[in-house]
């Protein structure tokens, strides 16, 4: 029987990270999109032409709210990374002889009154604990009071939610507390950057004209290109579309077969087989 190891506080660590840096890609939208409507329509009065793309928008504010309130909820909780730490709270201690820096400044800012002491206690952790519950207390109330339960509390329904620029704020803070963290736990640091390829400001800005517009071939229209595209006798947008898709199908199987082929390993072919192939 396999007896598998429990993380150590750096893999817990690793993990939450690395679950925010994916939760963070919502935030970048989000944001992006904010801007650019703003920009585009600022305070006048429009006609939503994409009613999918105006729900997905508030969706996406709204699983935002929800995931980053259980990944909260899943670093304070039985088996969560601050459950750890209070396991093994006197690894995290850093004297004041050490000699980085940046670990005795990095565990002064997560526990100050274990750096004045020179000796860190479990109360410490319980404050750092408190200090993250209080960062990310405002996304919290949002998802109890009012996304989670929408049609429950009518009476919240007036409530302010968060802002792209409130969850900024909360993002970087998490952040600076997880780095500090990894500081005293690795001497390390750790970057969270946009993990998609796509640019979210010019994906935010193709949503807006599809919101303003309808659908991509609407905007083709409103934008005088496919009027050209016409008299080029160029084929439609969805032609396009059917085109790069069969020639991204052939590809993709092209791909699979060179890969199997690759995979495949060298053996002789068995006499009976290649008699099927021959008459087959």
């Amino acid at each position: 029987m396999v007896t598998l190891k429990p993380p150590t506080m750096m893999e817990k660590l690793e993990r939450a990270e690395d679950t925010l840096n994916q939760l963070k890609l919502r935030y970048y939208l989000l944001h992006a999109f904010q801007d650019e409507f703003t920009r585009v329509v600022g305070r006048r009065r429009i006609d939503i032409q994409n009613d999918h793309i105006w729900i997905m928008a508030f969706d996406t504010r709204d699983a935002l709210a929800l995931h980053l309130t259980s990944w909260s909820k899943g670093l304070t909780g039985p088996g969560g990374l601050f459950r750890q730490l209070k396991q093994h709270f006197k690894k995290l201690y850093v004297p004041k002889s050490e000699a980085s820096e940046g670990r005795r400044v990095a565990f002064a800012r997560l526990f100050p009154a274990a750096a004045n002491r020179n000796k860190i206690l479990v109360s410490d952790l319980d404050a750092l604990e408190a200090r993250f519950r209080q960062v990310v207390s405002r996304v919290r109330n949002d998802r109890n009071k009012t996304i989670a339960h929408m049609y429950e509390h009518k009476a919240q329904l007036s409530r302010r939610l968060l802002t792209p620029r409130g969850y900024a704020t909360i993002f970087k803070r998490v952040e600076a507390l997880l780095n500090d963290l990894r500081v005293v736990i690795d001497n390390s640091n750790r970057s969270y950057n946009n993990p998609s390829w796509a640019n979210p400001k010019i994906v935010a800005e193709d949503l807006v004209d599809m919101i303003l517009s309808g659908t991509i071939a609407n905007v083709l229209y409103d934008f005088g290109i496919q009027d050209r595209m016409e008299e080029a006798k160029m084929p439609y947008y969805w032609q396009c579309r059917d085109q790069f898709q069969a020639r991204a199908r052939r590809s993709r199987r092209r791909t699979a077969t060179s890969n199997a082929a690759q995979k495949r390993p060298a053996t002789k072919t068995p006499r009976s087989a290649k008699l099927i192939a021959e008459t087959g």
